[in-house]
């Protein structure tokens, strides 16, 4: 759907592998038409059962939708073809120009795949029902993937449990510990860090003076079969 077809024809002395289909076709046929009515009607049955609202909440939606003048707009465009460029769409909708091939209508609702593009009235409302529970930002967007969109509702719905003050009350953090110094020895090599240290398959031992911060490193043997206490 994202894509402009465009079919050209091409001769058969320039197509260099001849296909089948054009080379021997086949009689003209006598077509039924498949009535897809009832399959139509069953996946919008299937689709409308899978929301988790109330069918009261539904109507209160459908309502909104009809006197919101922007989703009324994105529906035109949807059922009549949208502009070749973005820039023949009026800005209060543009940001529905990008996921055109996704919305449809569903009776008086506009869907963005199988989700209720939400009027912009009752997007404050949905928030708040996304968050019931405070929530975190992972499981707020996994809700609204079930069930409702509109254009920048991953950064609201982020917005919103950030600004929580519950949440940040409780939100989980991870202290810092503060950085411990040492004394400084009153000479050289009066107290020295060692360690050992592994570099492209080479053991090492590093050792620094604390004074000085001098630091020597020694080479080694092998220490596959040795202990070093």
């Amino acid at each position: 759907m994202r894509y402009n077809g465009k079919v050209v024809y091409v001769p058969g002395k320039q197509l260099t592998v001849a296909d089948t289909l054009p080379r021997n076709p086949l009689p003209k046929l006598e077509v039924d038409t498949v009535d897809l009515t009832e399959d139509v009607e069953a996946l919008e049955d299937a689709t409308q059962a899978a929301w988790p609202m109330s069918q009261t909440k539904l109507e209160v939606v459908r309502e909104m939708t009809q006197g919101d003048a922007e989703l009324q707009s994105v529906i035109h465009h949807v059922k009549n073809g949208w502009p070749r460029y973005p820039g023949q769409v009026v800005d209060n909708i543009k940001p529905f120009y990008s996921a055109r091939d996704a919305l449809s209508t569903l009776g008086k609702l506009l869907l963005y795949g199988n989700r209720i593009v939400i009027p912009l009235s009752l997007r404050s409302d949905i928030l708040e029902r996304l968050h019931d529970g405070h929530q975190g930002i992972v499981k707020c967007r996994e809700r609204a993937k079930m069930s409702v969109w509109w254009p920048g509702i991953r950064k609201q719905i982020q917005k919103r449990v950030e600004t929580c003050k519950e949440c940040q009350v409780t939100k989980p953090s991870q202290r810092k510990e503060p950085l411990i110094t040492t004394p400084l020895p009153s000479r050289p090599w009066e107290k020295i860090a060692a360690d050992i240290c592994e570099v492209n398959k080479k053991n090492y031992l590093v050792v620094v003076d604390y004074f000085s911060r001098y630091l020597e490193i020694a080479h080694l043997p092998d220490m596959s079969s040795k202990t070093v206490c």
